[in-house]
């Protein structure tokens, strides 16, 4: 696979560009497809400006915060499967989202998999944390041509409660025929399993994954949403459904990710996507 280097050096304020990391038999490849510029304040919404004053190394120069929303594949034990889905062709400004909380430009997926030199016909899986657009974008009909999603012969696995919206960009493609819906900590394939996060969105699962060496990676999906939370817990987000219920299951991630067996993967932690909880803050790797 030519595309994908180990990752750059962090800095925080960066949309995440293509990476692949192998650990023990388990190898991640990440597939851009979008970046997020979120309103601090706006986004987590119990913040304070002050309160991002002690986090300058998250805050671009913009004043934003940089997100990215891709794809995880994870290949072990000779199955792939992909961790959500990317945004699809979609591009939304700060009029768009009310209360404004940010922009996103995407539709960078299908150009993430071919410099990969990878079929999206040969994924067999699409483990999906939630159904919020950004990560169910491409697996949507509404996203491609042939209306079959970008991933056609993929089965798509969602976290029991889970309920698709009337949006389309908030359904899975064949839903009805090619889903199923996982509780938790039910093994989906050998060495992938399902954990129950929720608060953010009914049926919200993170994904663990077993490298085969004693160790283990959670994407966790929206669980967090920005390294600074591990600092403030109790700061609302925005768009989480249960704020109270939110709280409790980032406090619960909190310290599985502060094991030192444990690798967590936050999807929108700008280019700081892989890394661990060290003496109450993020530490990349």
């Amino acid at each position: 696979m030519s595309c994908c280097d180990d990752l750059d050096p962090v800095s925080g304020t960066r949309s995440p560009g293509p990476w692949q990391r192998r650990f023990g038999d388990l190898t991640l490849t990440y597939l851009p497809d979008a970046t997020l510029e979120l309103v601090p304040t706006a986004f987590f919404s119990t913040s304070t400006g002050a309160d991002w004053d002690g986090h300058p190394q998250l805050v671009a120069p913009s004043g934003r915060l940089t997100a990215g929303a891709g794809a995880l594949l994870a290949e072990l034990g000779g199955h792939r499967l992909l961790l959500d889905a990317g945004a699809g062709p979609v591009s939304l400004g700060e009029d768009d989202t009310p209360p404004p909380i940010g922009t996103i430009t995407s539709g960078g997926l299908p150009q993430s998999f071919s410099d990969a030199a990878l079929d999206p016909d040969a994924i067999e899986f699409v483990a999906v944390t939630h159904l919020h657009f950004d990560h169910v974008g491409w697996a949507s009909a509404a996203a491609v041509e042939h209306g079959e999603s970008l991933f056609r012969r993929a089965t798509w696995l969602l976290g029991e409660g889970s309920a698709p919206g009337d949006e389309a960009a908030e359904r899975p493609a064949d839903h009805d025929g090619r889903s199923r819906l996982v509780g938790d900590g039910e093994e989906v394939l050998p060495g992938m399993r399902a954990w129950a996060l929720p608060g953010h969105l009914p049926g919200h699962t993170g994904w663990v994954l077993d490298t085969g060496d004693g160790r283990r990676v959670i994407a966790f999906g929206d669980a967090v949403h920005s390294p600074a939370q591990i600092q403030h817990p109790d700061w609302d987000v925005a768009v989480d459904d249960e704020t109270d219920v939110a709280r409790e299951s980032r406090l619960r991630l909190f310290e599985e990710l502060s094991r030192e067996d444990t690798i967590g993967y936050g999807v929108h932690f700008a280019d700081r996507q892989l890394g661990s909880i060290r003496d109450g803050h993020w530490h990349p790797l």
